[in-house]
């Protein structure tokens, strides 16, 4: 899945709040700029699927209120979907640039706007607009591409949109996640030692590190793009998060 810039002034969508720290004021490159974005799940294909363990997810904050929001609607009779892979309420990482991720149901035409925002000020962090042929599937976002590092121990809320009427902001379909650094699990680095992607993923699942995990397996489909079973743990853990399909 290829990653790209993007920027988002989402207006109507209320107070974007809180605070990351940024190494240098962002400059957002020109549209023309953004590269594109392509399908990020090529059709799989079987493979023995060995002796790898199940990826669980387990919530770090049990009762934790929901902060996920999705967006949808139909046009010309087909649906359009758009989905922050996240869990219900806020997903933690240990990394300062986590790389986000999202999903659209299917190919579309159109101007879509992001947003970073930080929970402990009105103004985005980071914000970019790219108008281009988007494909259906799962989409990079990089926290690394924002010139910005996450602070530990704070909110922060980031946004898809995709803008159906520049001029009523109203009718954007909008998704939404919440994340936040936290500090690694003690004796992390020895469990991560020598192990494959999909089992750092399925270490960083189990320590309830959603941005981590996603990040592993994605990057171990990315290196076998035909693994089948690899493609059945995404959908797997998506569906635990209770984000239906994962393809």
């Amino acid at each position: 899945m290829k990653t790209f810039h993007v920027t988002l002034a989402l207006c109507g969508l209320g107070m974007l709040a809180a605070a990351a720290v940024a190494k240098d004021a962002p400059v957002p490159p020109k549209a023309a700029d953004a590269p594109r974005p392509d399908a990020a799940v090529p059709a799989p294909t079987a493979r023995n699927a060995g002796t790898a363990r199940q990826i669980v997810f387990t919530p770090p904050r049990r009762g934790a209120p929901r902060t996920r929001t999705g967006g949808g609607t139909r046009t010309d009779g087909a649906p359009i979907d758009i989905a922050v892979l996240v869990p219900e309420d806020t997903g933690l990482t240990i990394s300062e640039q986590p790389t986000l991720y999202w999903q659209l149901s299917q190919d579309t035409q159109a101007q879509f706007e992001f947003v970073l925002s930080d929970e402990r000020q009105v103004a985005p962090l980071w914000r970019q607009s790219v108008t281009d042929t988007f494909r259906a599937g799962i989409h990079a976002l990089p926290v690394s591409n924002m010139n910005l590092t996450l602070a530990p121990g704070v909110s922060y809320r980031w946004f898809v949109a995709l803008v159906r009427n520049p001029d009523q902001r109203s009718n954007d379909i909008v998704s939404s996640g919440t994340l936040e650094r936290v500090a690694p699990p003690p004796a992390l680095d020895e469990q991560l030692a020598t192990t494959s992607l999909e089992e750092r993923a399925a270490i960083f699942a189990a320590h309830g590190l959603w941005y981590d995990a996603l990040d592993a397996l994605n990057k171990a489909i990315d290196a076998h793009p035909d693994d089948a079973h690899l493609q059945a743990q995404r959908t797997a853990l998506l569906k635990q998060v209770g984000i239906g399909g994962g393809s």
